[in-house]
């Protein structure tokens, strides 16, 4: 029997369908999970630390995404006929990712010359000490922030001890029959 040339693709597809569903189920399930965390003021920390930095992380990632844009252009323009990791414009930005990341082989600085001496040691100045420590600099200063006002709580102990203190009272209200707190 012959099968359907259709029905022989069909299931790379079907698969590729269920791993983005299950990519986004994932996705919505860390973020409610990230969310939870608000549930205790000193656990909310994180929550509240991107809330604080999220205008200026969004400015930062304007700077970063064009500056990366430029400079991958800059070495697509002046290597990209010369070498393969720039031979694109998305090679040259698949090349400087995995420059930032550090997982670029960098062998091919020796092969251009001074040139691509200067475009590396640019792009590693500016992108990875520069904007990189910009990044830090924002989340510990939002970071910094949430902490000094979190300090003002005086309601709020620990976690563990905000946990021991609802379990024994749950526990106390069932052994002595006292009624439930009235919402």
């Amino acid at each position: 029997m012959l099968e359907d040339p259709l029905l022989k693709h069909a299931q790379p597809m079907y698969f590729r369908t269920f791993l983005t569903i299950a990519l986004y189920s994932e996705q919505t399930k860390l973020t409610k999970m990230i969310l939870y965390l608000s549930m205790h003021p000193k656990i909310e920390v994180m929550v509240d630390t991107l809330k604080v930095a999220a205008d200026a992380i969004f400015h930062f990632f304007i700077s970063f995404i064009t500056l990366f844009l430029v400079l991958a252009f800059l070495g697509f323009w002046m290597f990209g006929s010369m070498m393969y990791e720039f031979w694109t414009f998305e090679n040259s930005m698949d090349t400087q990712f995995k420059m930032l990341i550090g997982e670029a082989n960098l062998f091919f600085l020796v092969l251009p010359g001074l040139l691509m001496v200067t475009h590396f040691l640019s792009f590693s100045l500016i992108m990875s000490f520069i904007l990189m420590n910009f990044f830090l600099a924002i989340v510990v200063d939002a970071f910094t922030r949430v902490k000094n006002e979190n300090l003002k709580n005086k309601v709020c102990k620990s976690f563990i001890a905000d946990l021991y203190d609802m379990l024994s009272y749950a526990i106390n209200r069932r052994r002595r029959g006292w009624s439930a707190p009235k919402r």
